[in-house]
């Protein structure tokens, strides 16, 4: 699966993705979406389950503090598809 197709897909699963093409040097030449905390355990229950994605492997964890708000990072690979994603999710500093 292409970085399109991949980009595709995670569209069909959750129309309000907004994929970042900000330059991160932490996801070049990943896809990165950033995804409402709201819908986060479905989305990754979603990524996990989908056959067409079956992301097995969460190779990367962080949380970026920017005093305003926190970002939960995560990189996930699937070993099935060799394809990766990286996912950021925007949480209330005060109450996360």
């Amino acid at each position: 699966m292409t970085n399109e197709d991949l980009k595709i897909k995670i569209t069909e699963l959750l129309p309000a993705a907004a994929f970042d093409e900000g330059g991160d040097p932490t996801a070049i030449g990943f896809v990165t979406v950033n995804v409402d905390a709201a819908e986060w355990k479905t989305f990754s229950r979603q990524l996990h389950f989908d056959e067409a994605l079956q992301f097995d492997f969460l190779n990367f964890l962080t949380c970026i503090d920017y005093k305003t708000h926190l970002t939960m990072v995560y990189h996930f690979d699937s070993y099935t598809y060799h394809h990766n994603l990286v996912v950021k999710i925007k949480l209330d500093a005060a109450k996360p």
